[in-house]
């Protein structure tokens, strides 16, 4: 079976490419508003870009309306985030941060999520989240005419990993256990690792 993707409605697009492109890590970002709600939401349109600058890239659909969403207008106005890589426990919170929530309502009160503070911006991080990225915006490219999504290149300033996910000062896969996005709403955890060489 073949698909001309210039005859697929949005929708129908949207399900093939996300369905194709798996595993997808997710993305599960915090931001602040100006009036200081702290918002959190995830995103599965994400990975990373460079290593030096140390960029990541997220794509955040806009809602209807062409309505940007909390976390993309935050980043706009704020210019910065925290980015954390949910393990395969996280996978019921990551879900209910996904819903529809108003810009003044807080996921992470809403949610219970306990805050600590981050170490170099101001968005707090998740304080029981195993790994987070902390960043700021380095480029906001808006996507479409009118502008359907915001792709922005986050430059990643600080890392935070818990212990219990290190192994001889490596984030290691097994303990760490990352949590990730198929089609729909399928989720997957790793399953075999095998190496293989260039040879």
């Amino acid at each position: 079976m073949e698909w001309s993707m210039a005859a697929l409605p949005p929708g129908e697009k949207y399900t093939l490419l996300s369905d194709a492109v798996v595993p997808r890590p997710i993305a599960w970002v915090s931001t602040i508003s100006p009036d200081g709600i702290v918002n959190v939401a995830p995103f599965s349109w994400f990975n990373m870009v460079t290593d030096d600058p140390p960029l990541v890239a997220i794509s955040i659909n806009r809602g209807k309306g062409n309505v940007a969403k909390d976390t993309a207008r935050n980043l706009l106005e704020q210019g910065e985030c925290v980015i954390h890589l949910p393990s395969r426990d996280d996978v019921a919170q990551v879900a209910a941060s996904g819903r529809n929530f108003a810009p003044h309502e807080s996921e992470a009160e809403l949610l219970g999520l306990p805050l600590a503070p981050a170490t170099a911006v101001r968005p707090p991080r998740l304080a029981n989240a195993v790994l987070a990225l902390e960043g700021r915006l380095w480029q906001h490219i808006p996507i479409g005419s009118p502008v359907i999504a915001d792709h922005c290149l986050i430059e990643i300033v600080h890392v935070y990993a818990a212990e219990s996910i290190l192994q001889d000062g490596r984030i290691h896969p097994e303990p760490f256990n990352p949590l990730m996005r198929l089609g729909g709403m399928d989720y997957a955890s790793i399953g075999e690792r095998f190496p293989a060489s260039r040879d």
